[in-house]
């Protein structure tokens, strides 16, 4: 607690303070609610023993400063004093006993929620379930547990809303898709343990596209399917083993590869792959749009968590027609904080990172025979919308507000809200540059992305090609 220091992790530099502001961040962008209230913080600063207690408060106030955050909880712990295990947590010590107490103060306001009654005999059957050792069922089998009891809920829209609210209280995990398949997780930590065992075991190498089909290692976060499945083996039922990429798949945690249709594919867990080092490159015959997503600062006051940024990557990877990843001498061009992507042709490059809280997309073609207007930008940034949005729903993040920008032409690093240019058909730059809905964003020919939801020609018809006028005031 006494020093707020820089730490090295499996050769990656870590700030420490980078680091509460990444968890802090992601607590308020998918825990805000609509009345602006959202899920408690509570700092713990641990080896108090070893600090000036006159500085204890000091490095909190710091710490919340940082943060910008004042309405949170504070705790200094001594690691100095030890827990006996063999003894109720009668004998704990006493800072150990106040932090409990803390955790339990700030969840009584969900402790206390009322249920519907009908609710009540479905919520005891499936404790009774965890009780035995299950850890995982189907929706059929929640569904036959159902008609068992003596008030049944009865059709599945209700049972669906009885999942989604114990999910959002964090005692199961419901991620639906196909119906009667789909899997309930009596136990929400399992995926977090079957996700720490993809993570363990992890070797730095340079990958080229096939390498990572058979080796039962983590190549610099490329894993083969059996890699995948090993770790479900650990932790599942046999039955429910080979469901396990298909969830990391729905839940854009991985992406699967595979170079030419007769490949073998591979899975990429972005958040384990190496960080990026920028070289020397050519420059675009024609540059385009460059694009800015973060979380409105006007609803939320923070920036893009990491994790955030990954799920999004491998939705547009996953979700729109077209898109491919680049690939260098046998190597792809994905990193933990930057990917190079192929859009339409292998000249249209897309130049998507992650950059101290908010993410950047840029498009450029580096080839004379092609032009951007006539590959359906403004349908690829609707794409890219359709992508956001897909990302927050899978995970229900749906009160989490974003502003999606694109670059003045004229003015470096200033954005104008998309939203706005769209409504009203022009929007000015901070700079007085007026940009009358135009060719920052072509319309071009449509594109479709594979989400329930496609893009079609109704949705753009109404884009007009844009003119850029200067004001002069």
């Amino acid at each position: 607690m006494d020093q707020l220091i820089l730490i090295n992790l499996n050769d990656n530099p870590l700030a420490v303070l980078e680091s509460l502001r990444f968890w802090v961040s992601t607590i308020k962008t998918f825990t805000t609610d609509n009345g602006g209230g959202r899920a408690p913080i509570i700092l713990v600063g641990t080896h108090s023993d070893m600090v000036d207690q006159d500085k204890i408060k000091v490095k909190f106030s710091e710490v919340k400063k940082v943060i910008q955050i004042q309405n949170v909880n504070c705790i200094a712990i001594n690691n100095a004093a030890e827990i006996d295990i063999t003894k109720s947590q009668d004998h704990d010590p006493e800072d150990l006993k106040e932090l409990r107490e803390m955790i339990l103060n700030c969840g009584l306001g969900i402790a206390d929620e009322k249920l519907p009654a009908r609710w009540i005999d479905l919520n005891i059957a499936l404790d009774k379930k965890r009780s035995t050792g299950t850890t995982m069922i189907s929706f059929e089998d929640l569904q036959k547990m159902d008609e068992r009891i003596d008030v049944s809920l009865g059709d599945d829209e209700s049972i669906k809303s009885f999942l989604e609210h114990f999910h959002c209280r964090g005692q199961l995990m419901y991620f639906p898709e196909d119906g009667k398949s789909d899997l309930i997780l009596l136990e929400p930590t399992l995926l977090v343990k079957f996700l720490n065992k993809l993570m363990r075991t992890t070797e730095s190498k340079d990958v080229s596209q096939a390498a990572a089909n058979h080796d039962q290692s983590n190549q610099d976060g490329m894993v083969s399917k059996e890699y995948i499945l090993q770790a479900a083996k650990e932790l599942v039922p046999s039955g429910h083993v080979h469901k396990l990429p298909g969830i990391l798949k729905r839940l854009k945690i991985v992406y699967e590869y595979k170079a030419n249709a007769g490949d073998i594919p591979f899975y990429i867990l972005p958040g384990l792959l190496p960080q990026f080092e920028p070289g020397t490159s050519e420059s675009p015959c024609e540059k385009g749009p460059k694009l800015k997503i973060t979380f409105s600062e006007n609803h939320l006051n923070s920036g893009v968590p990491i994790g955030f940024f990954h799920h999004l990557l491998v939705a547009i990877m996953t979700d729109i027609e077209g898109v491919t990843i680049m690939e260098v001498e046998q190597k792809l061009q994905i990193y933990k904080t930057f990917a190079c992507l192929q859009y339409l042709n292998i000249a249209v490059l897309i130049d998507i990172s992650w950059e101290r809280d908010v993410i950047y997309v840029h498009i450029n073609s580096f080839a004379t025979d092609v032009q951007l207007k006539d590959k359906g930008l403004d349908g690829f940034v609707r794409n890219i919308e359709k992508c956001i949005r897909t990302t927050m729903d899978i995970y229900r993040h749906t009160n989490a507000a974003y502003f999606l920008g694109v670059e003045c032409p004229q003015h470096q690093d200033c954005y104008l809200d998309m939203k706005k240019l769209r409504e009203s058909g022009k929007d000015m730059c901070k700079n007085r540059h007026l940009v009358v809905e135009g060719t920052v964003l072509p319309a071009g020919k449509a594109t479709t992305t594979s989400l329930e939801h496609e893009v079609t020609i109704q949705d753009i018809k109404h884009d007009v090609n844009l003119i850029v006028d200067q004001v002069s005031l």
